[in-house]
């Protein structure tokens, strides 16, 4: 009877060493219910997990996810001690992807709160042996001899040629052009204004003189034209002298 007895509580011992060492059963349901937006079966699960014998990297993701959960049913304070609780187990752990703006926002704030590990200072830099400069070798300086003087003849600047430009007599010719197409919208206005005043109904004679009128129109813009080429000539002629 006490063999038997003894070898139950063995038994039972190894089974809870082997227990121990398995991965959190119930960390990995409430990242699953997290995931699946069932936010209070995850903390049912995260309380059972919390009884779990885990290690210090589950026991910091099992207040993560309490914190997440917490958040997701409108709880920021306990959300707030979580979080500050996974910070304090493991300063390395990190949010799940994905995770909303508003609570890695919150999950900043309270990690700013830990300090940070300091890592280990730096080895200091073992000075290396200078090498000695080598001495300075004596160079003789070159000897000049002194340059004979060069003749040379004063230039006398060559006046550029004043190159006579050919705008003058453009502008001649758009003023002659433009006093030809004057002369001829004007022959061709008067000779319209004749035969309307000529015609035997009032609807010709309308049109007849608003045609008139248009080919005067041109006429004088032409002569305008004419004038203001022949002064931009003669003042682009002169300039030039």
């Amino acid at each position: 009877m006490m063999r038997a007895l003894a070898m139950t509580l063995c038994g039972l011992s190894v089974l809870a060493f082997a227990e121990g060492e398995k991965p959190n059963p119930y960390l990995a349901q409430a990242r699953v219910f997290y995931q699946g937006g069932e936010f209070k079966k995850c903390l049912d699960r995260v309380k059972q997990a919390e009884r779990w014998d885990s290690s210090i990297k589950e026991l910091a993701e099992v207040s993560l996810y309490a914190g997440l959960c917490h958040f997701n049913v409108r709880k920021q304070k306990d959300a707030e001690l979580d979080f500050l609780r996974a910070v304090q187990t493991d300063p390395s752990l990190e949010l799940p992807a994905a995770t909303s703006p508003k609570i890695v926002e919150v999950w900043n704030r309270v990690r700013a709160k830990v300090p940070r590990p300091e890592s280990p200072p730096e080895p200091p830099l073992v000075p290396t042996a200078k090498e000695p400069e080598p001495e300075p070798v004596a160079v003789a300086a070159p000897t000049q001899r002194p340059l004979a003087p060069v003749p040379f003849e004063l230039e006398t600047p060559e006046t550029p040629e004043r190159q006579t430009s050919v705008a003058p007599f453009v502008m001649g010719g758009v003023a002659v052009a433009a006093i030809a197409v004057g002369v001829t919208f004007g022959v061709l206005a008067n000779s319209t204004y004749a035969t309307a005043m000529g015609a035997p109904f009032q609807s010709d004679a309308i049109a007849q003189y608003a045609t008139a009128q248009t080919w005067a129109l041109v006429a004088n813009v032409s002569y305008v034209t004419a004038g203001a080429a022949a002064l931009t000539g003669l003042l682009l002629f002169f300039l030039q002298r």
